[in-house]
């Protein structure tokens, strides 16, 4: 097959004999692996290959065979003059109106993928994502599956550090600003509704074989749970310490030994 007749399916990563179902999941696997927001050239190309190898199917379906024509009949002798049968009129015919090309629209999937990084004026990032969570179309599985990956690489793209080198949330508020979305509004409803639809904190094994990152995500999403960030990083700020006094400890007993043994010299 030249590169001309293969160049639907080669897109979609199928054969050229693969059918209507076998490309809609090719399409759906393709989809999860194409950002959206990085590479929007690549979503159209995989778009346009999908929507070709449709028409494709629908072009070699089975023609319905012809109808048989009726021989036609004699024509009808012309009435006669003095008749008392009423005549019956015909209705006037009516021709069909002309038939309008048809043009795809967005399925529900690309519209919900693009909708997590497509920002809104008057409606914040957190609210967005919100709203998505509860879109009913996430019963679908597939379709599940590329939200979660989407919404997990726009918020660790989100991610900076504080001026504590602690990883942090940055997202837009309603009027298009950037800041740290504080611990009393919204963003632990939010991050709480992820953890509900895919356990994003509760599963933390299956999100460090999932997705790169994980960590960092986690340390951002614990600043959002009491005493969270600060426990931990007073934690660490007192095993330093402790470190460090039972080096000195270690440095000066050894000090002493050492002179010991010159003096008994």
């Amino acid at each position: 097959m030249s590169a001309e007749l293969r160049w639907p399916y080669s897109v979609l990563g199928v054969d050229g004999g693969a059918d209507r179902g076998a490309v809609r999941k090719a399409y759906a696997r393709q989809l999860k692996q194409t950002d959206l927001a990085q590479d929007p050239e690549g979503f159209q190309a995989l778009r346009k290959a999908y929507e070709a190898a449709l028409a494709r199917l629908d072009r070699a379906k089975p023609a319905a065979p012809p109808k048989p024509q009726l021989a036609s009949a004699p024509p009808l002798p012309a009435p006669e003059p003095a008749s008392d049968i009423a005549t019956i009129p015909r209705p006037p015919k009516t021709e069909s109106p002309p038939q309008r090309a048809t043009v795809m629209a967005p399925s529900d999937a690309d519209v919900l993928l693009a909708r997590v990084t497509t920002f809104k004026d008057g409606e914040a990032d957190i609210t967005r994502l919100s709203k998505i969570l509860d879109a009913p179309a996430l019963s679908d599985p597939l379709l599940a599956d590329a939200v979660e990956r989407e919404i997990y690489q726009f918020l660790q793209a989100s991610i900076s550090h504080n001026s504590n080198g602690q990883p942090c949330f940055n997202l837009r508020m309603s009027h298009g600003a950037v800041h740290r979305p504080p611990a009393s509004g919204p963003m632990p409803n939010l991050l709480k509704k992820l953890d509900h639809t895919f356990g994003w904190q509760s599963d933390q094994v299956r999100m460090r074989a999932r997705f790169g990152g994980y960590d960092r995500f986690l340390l951002a999403a614990m600043a959002y749970e009491p005493g969270g960030v600060k426990h931990s990083t007073k934690t660490v700020q007192k095993r330093r310490s402790r470190i460090w006094t039972a080096l000195w400890i270690f440095l000066v007993i050894k000090a002493f030994v050492g002179l010991g043994g010159v003096l008994g010299n």
